[in-house]
């Protein structure tokens, strides 16, 4: 789900469960103060079209239009 929003541009991506490579993710941050800031800035930029208010209008469209579609039979997705 990250991955829907993020990019290798605004984020570093490592297994849940491996240990050394969140080791190497978190030397490669502290160690290049420059690089991290990038990705956190291009995560900003990113994130900013998906605020909280802007998500629950989303979720209202869908709903609102599966709850149309349901109205008149039609239980296809959308």
């Amino acid at each position: 789900a990250h991955r829907e929003i993020l990019d290798e541009r605004s984020a570093l991506f490592v297994a849940p469960h491996d240990a050394a490579g969140i080791a190497r993710a978190i030397l490669r941050v502290v160690e290049d103060a420059p690089a991290a800031r990038a990705r956190a800035e291009a995560g900003m930029a990113t994130l900013r079209g998906h605020s909280p208010p802007e998500i629950a209008r989303q979720y209202e469209g869908i709903y609102r239009a599966l709850a149309a579609r349901k109205s008149k039979g039609d239980v296809r997705s959308p």
